[in-house]
């Protein structure tokens, strides 16, 4: 459990070390010229600002989320109760899963952002008098401490597993209601608004998790944790749907309290990874199960025909959104939030 909690502050703390590497790059992409011209001119240099807003907002979502949750459950215990800590020890147990993929989704976020830092410096990333050479290296160690990112891939669906058979949570209704809508068909998104495409598209993305999982656990049962490969990617369905979510969820919070036009550019920063991770995600699971069939056409034509009933990937201008979020960073000289 001590793990648990070092695990959501390990991903707050790569959040840390995006936001400040952020405004490093900003900065010197601004004052650094190459053939006489800033190099924050260049659309390349742009989109690795723009990607590592986006991963940033989605990584502060989560971790905020977790924490969020946290403080309404010791919001409910008596300050006087003298086993009050045995209570939030409890309730932080119940969150491995979200530290898990806090731990994961932070030190891979910070690692792409530091790869592109030092990219973005050149070859002054390697020189020790430049912010990115340190971050590099020390940001190397976040994969591999509180538990590697694999073994934190590998309990997440272990933990649903063993919640599901303990009954305390259900993972076969939604199973179950994924199989009836490839018969039945599937309902969109009820509400309107600009995010309401994409909420849907989430749900999409939720029912091919669903699906790819119920697949795998029915076919393989106990020996899934032979198949770790297979764990894994449920795992990342996992970690990208709760990332999404948060993010999701926070630009309509901002919305809410602050208008659309302050929540703009975090609908643009969900919208454009949506769209990016989405098809990704789908030809992971194309593949996984094309593996799983094991050369039997007939089972993975039947698998290719849920996919395509499942989910059609949404497209969106990402070019010109990326555009929007990094002259925002540019013009902030730093995060975006």
């Amino acid at each position: 459990n001590v793990l648990n909690v070092g695990r959501w502050k390990l991903g707050a703390a790569c959040m840390g070390s995006s936001k400040r590497l952020i405004e490093f790059c900003a900065r010197y992409a601004k004052e650094r010229k190459q053939f006489k011209t800033p190099i924050a001119s260049f659309q390349a240099i742009r989109e690795m600002l723009a990607n590592a807003a986006i991963r940033t907002y989605l990584l502060e979502s989560l971790i905020y989320a977790y924490a969020g949750a946290l403080d309404d459950v010791c919001a409910t215990i008596d300050p006087a109760e003298q086993d009050r800590y045995k209570y939030v020890v409890k309730f932080v147990k119940g969150l491995n899963i979200e530290a898990s993929i806090a731990k994961v989704f932070g030190s891979e976020s910070i690692f792409f952002t530091s790869d592109d830092a030092v990219q973005i410096y050149g070859g002054y990333g390697f020189i020790r008098d430049y912010p990115p050479d340190q971050f590099y290296r020390d940001n190397r160690i976040n994969r591999i401490f509180e538990g590697t990112n694999e073994i934190n891939r590998l309990l997440i669906p272990d933990t649903l597993i063993r919640r599901s058979m303990k009954g305390s949570i259900d993972l076969m209704t939604p199973i179950q209601n994924v199989l009836d809508g490839l018969n039945k068909g599937f309902s969109k998104t009820n509400g309107g608004g600009p995010l309401a495409e994409w909420i849907d598209q989430l749900e999409c993305l939720k029912r091919l998790a669903l699906y790819f999982s119920g697949v795998v656990v029915q076919k393989y049962m106990e020996k899934l944790k032979e198949r770790q490969l297979l764990a894994m990617l449920i795992a990342d369905f996992v970690i990208e749907i709760y990332a999404i979510q948060s993010g999701l969820q926070r630009a309509l919070k901002i919305a809410k309290l602050k208008g659309k036009e302050e929540s703009a550019l975090a609908e643009q920063m969900c919208v454009v990874y949506l769209c990016e991770k989405t098809p990704q995600l789908l030809a992971r699971a194309r593949q996984a199960l094309f593996n799983v069939a094991e050369g039997n056409e007939k089972e993975f034509e039947s698998y290719e025909k849920a996919l395509a009933r499942i989910i059609q990937p949404k497209l969106a201008p990402t070019e010109a959104l990326k555009e929007k979020i990094a002259a925002r960073v540019l013009e902030k000289e730093g995060y975006v939030y």
